[in-house]
């Protein structure tokens, strides 16, 4: 058996008593249920299940630091940069057609 180490965690005495109550009826203790989670979240590679934020966007957690005017426009972020690269892209094209027009009209 691999050796075992002592862990202490800070947690509402509510919720442990909670906890504890359905472990109880599953017939595990508070430890074992806490070994079971980390078993399962290194054999997931992940948290065996899904954890809601109560933010939908990217920002999620650290929205409370971010510019509340720029976050509407946080949803169509990507489509308007890939646009305005697409647009740069297209302009820097066409003058370098114009360019190479006119060095050619002033060669003829």
């Amino acid at each position: 058996m691999a050796e075992e180490i002592l862990l202490q965690v800070k947690i509402d005495a509510n919720l442990k008593n909670a906890a504890e109550k359905i472990y109880r009826e599953m017939g595990l203790n508070f430890s074992e249920a806490v070994s079971l989670f980390a078993k399962k979240s290194v054999e997931l590679g992940t948290a065996p299940f899904v954890i809601p934020t109560e933010k939908k966007t990217a920002f999620g957690s650290l929205s409370k630091y971010a510019n509340k005017n720029l976050i509407p426009l946080e949803k169509t972020a990507w489509e308007n940069s890939t646009v305005k690269k697409y647009l740069n892209k297209k302009n820097y094209e066409n003058k370098s057609v114009l360019r190479n027009k006119n060095n050619l009209q002033g060669e003829i």
